[in-house]
């Protein structure tokens, strides 16, 4: 498989600010981010009630407890592809996500991340309406040629 380089990520300062950029596709970089086994302990470790957003968590927990340095160097790389965790399971994501925002009162976020959940909903329902009403899918059904493993 042919890999290419698709962008550098600059140094992030871990707080708030920053954080909320994630929606950005700007990201604290978690495979180059090192802390001491006792800021670790303070703050619990990670929420182990999530599975994909633990380190996003962790980083509100860090960004209240301590104050990061950051280094302009590239430590690591990060692989982006349709099965990463994040990406195949988008769902999910956004389950934890807005866990997060109210864990941490963070309301507005919330909002905006219901309302676009909303409008690509609505997005979604409008084209599947449009699919079955077409012309052809009425007529396979008619015909009972539709197949019946598809619930539309």
């Amino acid at each position: 498989m042919e890999q290419n380089f698709l962008r550098f990520v600059p140094q992030r300062y871990l707080n708030l600010e920053a954080l909320l950029d994630w929606k950005n596709d700007r990201w604290i970089m978690q495979q180059s981010c090192f802390w001491r086994s006792a800021l670790w302990k303070s703050v619990g470790g990670v929420d182990e009630s999530l599975t994909l957003l633990m380190d996003y968590d962790l980083w509100f927990k860090f960004s209240t407890s301590c104050n990061p340095a950051a280094l302009d160097q590239k430590l690591g790389v990060m692989r982006y592809y349709p099965e990463v965790k994040t990406v195949k399971y988008r769902r999910k994501t956004n389950q934890e996500l807005a866990y997060i925002y109210a864990k941490y009162g963070l309301y507005e976020e919330l909002s905006e991340l219901v309302v676009s959940l909303v409008e690509r909903n609505s997005e979604l329902e409008a084209q599947l309406w449009t699919y079955k009403s077409s012309l052809s899918v009425r007529l396979l059904k008619k015909l009972h040629l539709f197949p019946s493993l598809i619930d539309i």
